[in-house]
């Protein structure tokens, strides 16, 4: 009886799997395995249960119960992508849509954030990117303003990190519209940061500038020193390789500041180096 609540409730409440026979199975089979500690059973139910036909039939439903629920989840996968893959592209979720749409493409962006990042830390950023591309479309079918945002700036990442910059600007400028909308003023810092990069690989150096400048506002405006550390770091550099002598120390001198109020020892010496350069020129 135990073994039947369980596998049904966890079947049905937590793990809510599609409507496959995976399901039927999972209440079932568990609590036939389990039948024998009735039919082996004596008057006393203490007794029974420390009989070794009743200890079998627990083992043998714990195993049935994990088995099948591992089955269940697999199934559920097929079963998601098979109803998108029936769907108009681009479409998204409708009213007249059955009622799994929504649980697919929200199973899809899981499935493409998982693994675009497992690509990333392998290297393989093309692959990487080309995930994150598809998690933005499914996102976007399940109106996930959140991980579409993210997708975003995913791919902007990936993109500075790889040396392209112009394909960057088109997916952070997006995840600043996202940010923008949602009035994450984090994620829009965020956006400027990877902005004023992308701009400054081009050679513009006055919009890097400009955004990197943005950053650095908003970073104050939220009280959050990481990022001003970094804004004010990335302004430094910049005016100093651009002969602003006077406005690169104030930058770097309120880095060296902040990174001497925390405990990263080497963001001290790292700040330190930079202020260093920056006052010798």
């Amino acid at each position: 009886i135990i073994f039947l609540v369980f596998s049904a409730c966890c079947t049905d409440v937590f793990f809510n799997p599609t409507d496959t026979p995976a399901s039927a199975l999972c209440i079932v089979l568990p609590a036939l395995t389990c039948a024998p500690t009735f039919v082996l059973s004596r008057p006393s139910l203490l007794n029974s249960c420390l009989r070794p036909p009743a200890l079998l039939s627990v083992v043998c439903g714990v195993f049935w119960c994990a088995l099948l629920y591992l089955f269940n989840q697999t199934v559920a996968g097929h079963v998601q992508v098979e109803l998108l893959q029936n769907l108009d592209p681009g479409v998204g979720v409708k009213d007249d849509h059955p009622a799994g749409v929504a649980s697919a493409y929200k199973y899809l962006v899981q499935r493409y954030k998982d693994f675009g990042k497992m690509q990333a830390e392998a290297g393989r950023v093309d692959e990487a990117i080309a995930l994150w591309d598809k998690c933005a479309d499914a996102a976007r079918g399940c109106a996930d303003k959140s991980s579409e945002g993210s997708s975003y700036y995913q791919l902007g990442l990936l993109n500075n990190q790889s040396q392209r910059p112009e394909a960057a600007l088109g997916h952070l400028e997006r995840y600043l519209e996202v940010c923008s909308d949602t009035e994450d003023k984090a994620g829009q810092g965020k956006a400027h940061c990877e902005l004023g990069r992308a701009k400054k690989a081009q050679g513009n150096t006055a919009d890097a500038i400009t955004e990197f400048e943005r950053y650095l506002e908003l970073a104050k405006e939220l009280k959050d020193e990481a990022a001003e550390n970094e804004a004010s770091a990335l302004l430094g550099r910049i005016r100093s390789e651009n002969a602003n002598h006077d406005e690169s120390l104030k930058s770097l001198s309120r880095s060296f500041d902040i990174a001497k109020g925390g405990a990263d020892s080497e963001a001290v010496d790292r700040a330190r180096i930079m202020l260093g350069v920056a006052t010798a020129n």
